[in-house]
């Protein structure tokens, strides 16, 4: 089911990747609606190695989101592990009309242990690749788990999530927590049972994804 008409209608995506900085795993997003206008912001250009200002990262992200809206108007905001979590503290920004978060990656770190997170080889050469501190990082990262929840709660954007209910390093029950606390009447989650944090690298999670985020935006047009 592919939404008719959407670009005179002004309709955007602006899409936060994960750790990997990959827009081509938005593909089949783009796929399925065709004729919508699709913005990929890299989040680490807006990373700040030098500040002392701990939030000055979200402050940034923050920032090119508004001058997106200036550019587009309104827009529905995706974000997929760590652009969910990212995505999820940018909820309650007037403009975002629709917010969709694949894996948010809400549990990849204790809060309460105070651990760093569990970042592979490969996602510590891709912060190296971006000239990012790692320590700087995943200080950030911290202070950015305890920021989120705010930014859903204060949100009246449409939402909806995808989990994967198979995620080890993403805790799936932490999600359905946060979930069930939002007051919003406008939320729908979708549970993968063979899905893990991957998602958007399986075929049978990536069909399930597309059906249902086009009739959740043919519903709010």
């Amino acid at each position: 089911m592919k939404p008719a008409n959407a670009r005179e209608r002004g309709n955007t995506f602006v899409c936060f990747h994960g750790f990997f900085n990959v827009k081509e795993e938005f593909k089949f997003i783009e796929d399925a609606f065709n004729g919508y206008n699709f913005i990929y912001p890299n989040l680490y250009e807006l990373f700040d190695n030098d500040s002392e200002d701990m939030n000055i990262w979200i402050k940034n992200i923050k920032e090119q989101l508004y001058k997106i809206y200036e550019e587009v108007g309104k827009f529905t905001l995706v974000g997929y592990s760590l652009g969910g979590l990212i995505a999820s503290i940018c909820a309650d920004l007037p403009f975002v009309e629709r917010i969709v978060l694949v894996a948010p990656a809400y549990h990849y770190i204790s809060r309460n242990e105070k651990k760093y997170p569990n970042i592979s080889s490969l996602e510590e050469f891709e912060l190296k690749k971006n000239n990012i501190s790692l320590n700087k990082f995943t200080s950030v990262y911290t202070i950015l788990l305890n920021l989120f929840e705010d930014g859903l709660k204060n949100s009246n954007a449409r939402m909806l999530f995808f989990q994967g209910v198979a995620e080890v390093s993403v805790d799936y029950y932490h999600c359905q927590k946060l979930y069930q606390n939002l007051h919003n009447p406008n939320k729908q989650m979708i549970c993968i049972g063979t899905a893990g944090i991957n998602m958007l690298e399986d075929e049978e999670s990536k069909e399930i994804i597309a059906s249902v985020m086009s009739l959740f935006v043919a519903k709010s047009n």
